[in-house]
């Protein structure tokens, strides 16, 4: 992604329900939510879970992550709380990128992973 920016800055790198976001842009979003990540206490080599559909946010939530030196879990969405717990604690993520829509899935398994205590 870091190379389509700097040779092709201002082509479309994502369209979602017709807005267009430029690499340029993109590489621009995913640093500065990187930056976010790491203000936040992420560390190289943790695991963030993406709990997201197919949208901007989680391009931007898994580059991110990425630039942040993050290791990028996947949480299918659509997964109820016993299986998000289970995925959290196999993967050992301490932290989750979800939109808020999913935050009561979230919150009723936080006590019964490993991570209870992270935000």
């Amino acid at each position: 992604m870091i190379d389509s920016a700097s040779r092709y800055p201002d082509r479309t790198a994502l369209e979602f329900y017709g807005r267009r976001i430029s690499y340029r842009q993109l590489n621009t979003l995913t640093n500065r939510f990187a930056q976010a990540l790491v203000r936040l206490g992420v560390r190289k080599g943790e695991r963030v879970a993406l709990m997201l559909p197919n949208c901007p946010q989680a391009v931007i939530g898994y580059f991110g992550a990425l630039k942040a030196g993050a290791w990028v879990v996947a949480i299918n969405p659509l997964y109820v709380g016993t299986e998000v717990a289970h995925q959290v604690t196999d993967a050992c993520a301490e932290t989750i990128i979800a939109l808020d829509l999913f935050y009561p899935r979230i919150e009723e398994v936080r006590t019964r992973t490993p991570s209870s205590g992270s935000s």
